[in-house]
């Protein structure tokens, strides 16, 4: 089992004193070292006593470390691993959590060259191998919102997928009333700080994209899970977000982007299909181009430019982008009649 959260600190305050060779811990500077990490936590200090038997234990399995009985200082018992190359694994494992942890892995193992998957995949790959990373700073940080609405679902949903199970959820979309869904669950996609289900829904043809905050209550179903032969990644290639309207062709856009906002758009492309046209090139403005399926997301990615962005075709996203600009116009200026 694996150990609890008090424990854990302490034994990772030991494992960083046992390897650091710039300084002698005799019993007592180990004692005050793991007691003022302890105090960090809001933990109760321990014994001495207590502070030998984690180390008794540490000698025996499945830790099995090895500390230098030779090293002293005077009469005091200094204590240091005899390899301090040696780390102490910091996670414990049971069969079930090993059996996920490797599920985790290989699904990571897909976007390995994609670098927000790459640090979590060496950081479960040590995990796996019994090699924890000692201490307590954050190295990284991630835009996320850990109070996103129902991304309580989101390790319900991820095991479904994995284990092929067919769900029961209800389901809300804005605006309409909530109903009830039999689903078979295949991808999970993020976009814009949301999280999405790719699944086939019972009573319909096409693949449903939900956005898991709409999802209220989960439960399994008894009956037998619908294979999908469909690629999730080829499935969104030709789209901007998570709205793919398979029934729309795929289509050439050109915009014209003002020369000194091009650098961001050339670092974060709208789409990865995206080229610059050096041939219309000029210094006060770039042309890029686009392949894609026209959407909403496609839209409101244009419109984030402001008027630095321009579009030169197809004629029909220009004028609907300017027919948004326009009602935009008349809503301020709308505005400004009643604050005048």
């Amino acid at each position: 089992m694996p150990v609890d959260r008090q424990v854990l600190i302490r034994y990772r305050v030991l494992n960083r004193c046992f390897r650091n060779v710039h300084r002698e811990y005799d019993i007592a500077a180990l004692l005050d070292a793991v007691n003022r990490e302890l105090e960090k936590h809001d933990c109760q200090p321990i014994s001495e006593r207590t502070l030998r038997a984690d180390i008794q234990r540490l000698q025996e399995p499945p830790y099995n470390i090895e500390l230098d009985e030779s090293l002293k200082s005077g009469k005091r018992r200094l204590y240091r691993y005899s390899d301090i190359s040696f780390s102490l694994p910091m996670v414990t494992l049971d069969n079930e959590e090993k059996e996920m942890l490797k599920k985790t892995i290989g699904m990571l193992s897909q976007y390995d060259d994609i670098p927000q998957y790459q640090w979590m995949l060496t950081l479960l790959s040590q995990i796996e191998n019994g090699n924890g990373w000692d201490g307590d700073k954050r190295f990284v940080e991630f835009q996320n919102n850990a109070d996103l609405v129902g991304i309580g679902h989101f390790q319900a949903l991820l095991g479904a997928i994995i284990n092929k199970q067919p769900l029961s959820i209800s389901y809300k979309p804005f605006g309409k009333p909530e109903r009830s869904m039999n689903i078979h669950p295949y991808y999970l996609k993020q976009y814009n700080d949301r999280w999405f289900l790719v699944a086939q829904t019972e009573g319909f043809d096409d693949l449903s994209v939900l956005a898991i905050d709409r999802i209220d209550s989960i439960k399994t179903l008894h009956i037998p899970f619908i294979e999908s032969n469909v690629d999730m990644e080829d499935y969104f290639v030709d789209s901007v977000g998570v709205t793919v309207f398979l029934d729309r062709h795929i289509e050439e856009v050109r915009l014209r982007v003002n020369a000194k906002r091009y650098p961001y758009l050339a670092t974060k492309p709208i789409h990865w299909s995206q080229t610059e046209l050096k041939d219309e090139t000029t210094e006060e403005y770039k042309v890029v181009r686009l392949k894609v399926r026209i959407n909403n997301e496609l839209e409101s990615a244009i419109l984030s430019f402001g008027d630095d962005v321009e579009v030169l075709a197809p004629e029909s996203l220009r004028l609907k982008i300017g027919e948004k600009i326009e009602r935009l116009v008349r809503k301020y200026k709308y505005e400004e009649k009643l604050q005048s």
